[in-house]
């Protein structure tokens, strides 16, 4: 949610020179304020680091090799950060020590204070170190090896400044011809020769003319690895496998030499699942075995035996194999009650190996109160929840969890009901929501819930809607990358009711819009129906949500979410086949069953992500989101709590919630009504330069473009005019960070408005104090 804020700044004559002052000290870190000699070496600062002629490594994996480092520099010359790292320390110096450069300190010496400004909000200043920098290009040659470039040359230019108080640095990189193997060899496989060894030479990762990449050897000997230890060689660990690189020229020869352990078997399996709530007692002990596996649990009456059964995949009489033993812990944590699993070694007898898992329990009930806080219809909207969670209501892992909510705004928007005239008893919206999910879980990876949930809402516009919600969904092919959630059957039911100003609110802001004459009681009256009547959305659902996420610099994060959901095909079969009357008050075309109209639409959406973090505290960001949505069957239009909106905090940021579009609207009021083509992307430049709670925060500079659209009408969406009605808006944000995520505060500032009907071009306009205001909790995207 979001509010508008308008404020004028003035400019104070201190802070102009304050600021100058911490420039100052980012373009000269170490210039001496009162003239003392020359400074010694062992304070040269690093000013400039280039590294040129590499093709094969890029230049963020090589500079993560060297202690050599550049201070942050932007337009290659400002160093801000380093900047308030220096004003710190003249600012806060000890006027004892003979370092101090003023007369008269600036400020009491506070470490505390200095330290925190300096590690915080500054950057310590990287200077240059001779012999770290000669082990830096030994790195780099070390590298380069591990690569198969075994000929690389490296070259070093050493500049100082004229003072001696910044040096440039210059890597020239001559890479060279790469190594390739010529020759692979396995040695002691005799051993095996009970396995069809033709799988094992033909899933190797090594090939005659790769190039000697000592990453992919290793990968290959963790292979060999993984393989055996998956047929009964339960004991073969790294040091059963030497690997020998032999080089000439350029050409290499890779010998594995495989010295393979007894194969085991397992044999009993024992499984404790600890009281949750003290010291295991033996009075409270229940047993129960099952084909070699025995379940002993302590103070639980109602855990499943059977459940952890099914969830074990090791088997006693069997040859070992590691991938049963990390299912068996995917399983287990999968059921969503243990705290803990871990499995241990007892002993080995012979070829037997004898196991035991033990388990510690979660608390089974939880309360979970909470505060909420947003501004989801552009002022400010507080509420607060109560939740209860039940994780083994029966005994099998299954989930049990009730939760409420209430909250209300504080004011409402006056934009939507400007010039409507009538008495409105109560515009501010307000929503009650009581939701009951029944989780059942299944240890082969899905899990399956049932969702009861009734909600109430008055919205700005003049509108309550109620509505009751039954879901059976499944989660599928959970990993660590990956979710995929099936919604197999949702039925919703929407009642929607107007307030008192509604009627004038359609007709002066809403009717022409819609298509519908204003000046027709008879079409207002069944615009408003046809808005109001209580409809059933009989949905299916398919979310798929993939997720790589990497922290080290140079590297991208991806998230891709591809959500395709249809409503009424189920009720459009009940309505052609079973139900073939038509009550009274419907024709033959109207989509209903049983005298209840039921919404018939395809949807489909994208949401795509990129990040990249450039370096320790800068990250570029980019999303891009496609949807649309259309009626079919029956149906005319698309249900307006299931269409596309845009605007506010996780939108278009310039622009307040839900106010935008569709096309060139110019009434907010309509916006809120949302369309059925929707794009948006935005780019995003996050800099990290302090922390808070011992958490990164910073400030993000932003920039979104976007809109939603019609399907047909004066606000459709057009081939060849729709990028000229794209809403354009740019901003500056504050992260602070906390322990659940960073509170994000953002001043968006409108760029290119398409409702204007004069200049579109309203940043030619543009005041400091006109922005919108919007906050949240977590980044954007």
């Amino acid at each position: 949610m979001q509010t508008v804020f308008k404020a004028r700044t003035t400019r104070k004559f201190y802070l102009f020179f304050l600021q100058l002052f911490v420039v100052w000290l980012s373009f000269s870190p170490y210039q001496d304020l009162t003239a003392q000699p020359s400074v010694s070496t062992n304070t040269i600062l690093v000013d400039r680091l280039e590294i040129v002629g590499n093709d094969v490594l890029s230049q963020d994996e090589l500079l993560a090799e060297m202690q050599t480092k550049e201070n942050t520099t932007y337009f290659g010359f400002f160093k801000p950060w380093l900047g308030v790292y220096n004003f710190a320390r003249f600012m806060f110096s000890d006027t004892s020590k003979a370092s101090y450069h003023f007369k008269k300190p600036l400020a009491s010496d506070s470490g505390s204070v200095q330290r925190w400004i300096q590690n915080s909000l500054g950057e310590q200043p990287r200077l240059f170190n001779p012999k770290d920098f000669n082990l830096d290009i030994t790195r780099l040659k070390a590298l380069y090896n591990y690569y198969g470039y075994h000929s690389v040359i490296i070259k070093t230019n050493i500049e100082y400044s004229e003072n001696r108080n910044n040096v440039s640095l210059k890597i020239n990189i001559d890479e060279g011809k790469p190594t390739r193997i010529d020759s692979i060899v396995f040695n002691g496989l005799n051993e095996a020769k009970a396995f069809n060894l033709n799988k094992f030479y033909d899933q190797s990762l090594l090939k005659v003319g790769d190039i000697c990449h000592i990453g992919t050897i290793l990968s290959e000997r963790d292979r060999i690895l993984s393989y055996f230890k998956n047929r009964g060689y339960y004991f073969f660990s790294p040091d059963s496998v030497l690997v020998t690189i032999d080089t000439m020229d350029y050409k290499a020869g890779v010998t594995y030499d495989i010295h393979l352990p007894e194969q085991i078997k397992y044999e009993n399996i024992d499984v404790v699942v600890h009281n949750a709530f003290g010291a295991d007692k033996a009075a409270d002990l229940k047993t129960s075995s099952n084909d070699g596996i025995r379940v002993s649990v302590f103070n639980n009456d109602r855990l499943s035996h059977k459940l952890i059964y099914n969830a074990i995949d090791l088997v006693p009489g069997k040859y070992t194999q590691e991938k049963l033993r990390n299912t068996t812990i995917q399983k287990l944590g999968n059921t969503g009650i243990f705290e803990s699993i871990s499995i241990r070694n007892d002993s080995l007898m012979g070829d037997q190996l004898y196991s035991s898992i033990h388990l510690d329990l979660l608390p089974q009930h939880q309360i979970k109160p909470e505060i909420l806080i947003d501004n989801r219809y552009n002022a400010p909207f507080i509420g607060s929840s109560l939740g209860y969670l039940n994780r083994n209501l029966f005994g099998g892992a299954e989930s049990f969890n009730l939760s409420t909510s209430i909250g209300a705004q504080l004011s409402y928007n006056k934009a939507l009901l400007e010039d409507i005239n009538s008495n409105i008893s109560s515009a501010l919206p307000y929503n009650i929501d009581v939701r009951m999910v029944y989780g059942l879980s299944n240890v082969i990876g899905e899990r399956f819930t049932t969702t009861l949930q009734y909600s109430f809402n008055q919205l700005p516009i003049l509108l309550q809607q109620q509505s009751a919600l039954l879901r059976f969904r499944s989660n599928l092919s959970a990993n660590r990358f990956q979710r995929i959630t099936l919604d197999f059957l949702e039925l919703e039911l929407v009642l929607s009711d107007t307030l008192t100003g509604f009627n004038e609110l359609f007709t002066e802001k809403i009717a022409s819009n819609l298509d519908v004459d204003p000046t027709n009681p008879e079409a207002v009256e069944s615009s408003i129906d046809s808005l109001l009547q209580k409809r059933l959305n009989p949905i299916i659902r398919f979310d798929y949500l993939y997720n790589e996420f990497h922290d080290k610099i140079g590297q991208y994060s991806f998230r891709w979410n591809f959500l395709a959901e249809e409503s009424g095909l189920m009720a459009y079969l009940i309505d052609r086949y079973i139900d073939k009357k038509t009550p009274k008050g419907f024709t033959d075309d109207d989509a209903q069953i049983f005298g209840l109209p039921y919404s018939h639409y395809l949807k489909f959406s994208s949401f795509l992500t990129f990040s990249k973090k450039a370096s320790r505290r800068e990250t570029l960001a980019f999303k891009l989101f496609l949807g649309w949505m259309f009626p079919y069957g029956k149906a005319e239009n698309t249900p307006q709590e299931r269409r596309f909106y845009s605007g506010g905090a996780n939108s278009l940021r310039g622009w307040p919630f839900n106010s935008i579009g569709p096309g060139r609207n110019q009434s907010e009021t309509v916006s809120n009504l949302g369309a059925d083509i929707k794009i948006e992307t935005s780019l995003e430049y996050r800099i990290n330069f302090f922390t808070f709670l011992k958490q990164k925060s910073g400030i993000v500079l932003f920039t979104d473009i976007g809109n939603i659209w019609n399907r047909e009408g004066e606000n459709a969406f057009l081939f060849d005019s729709w990028y000229k009605e794209m809403a354009w808006d740019g901003g500056l944000g504050l992260r602070i960070g906390t322990p659940i995520g960073p509170i994000r505060l953002d001043f968006g500032y409108k760029l290119y408005d398409p409702s204007e009907q004069g200049n579109k071009w309203v940043i030619s306009d543009l005041t400091p104090g006109d922005f919108n205001f919007s906050f949240a909790i977590g980044e954007a995207f």
